[in-house]
């Protein structure tokens, strides 16, 4: 093999390294965005959770429903996710 096909390998197996890096990166970045999804997901179905248990001990049922209701959504969401 000469000097020149030694390059030209180099070159292309550079040039998938770089597609591959770039690869990974766009999964990283959809993984990490998913993740802060889950997150967010998860803290607010635990606000409304204690938002529900304050209602119910204030005997807020009008409010317990919606907080209820809201809380039926977000944990839909969070299965979805």
């Amino acid at each position: 093999m000469g000097c020149v096909e030694n390059d030209e390998r180099r070159d292309g197996l550079v040039a998938e390294s770089v597609s591959s890096e770039e690869k990974l990166e766009g999964i990283r970045g959809g993984v990490m965005g998913k993740i802060g999804r889950i997150r967010g997901a998860v803290s607010e179905y635990m606000e409304l959770k204690e938002e529900l248990e304050e209602a119910c001990e204030a005997e807020d049922f009008e409010r317990a429903d919606r907080v209820s209701e809201r809380l039926s959504e977000v944990e839909k969401e969070r299965c979805n996710l």
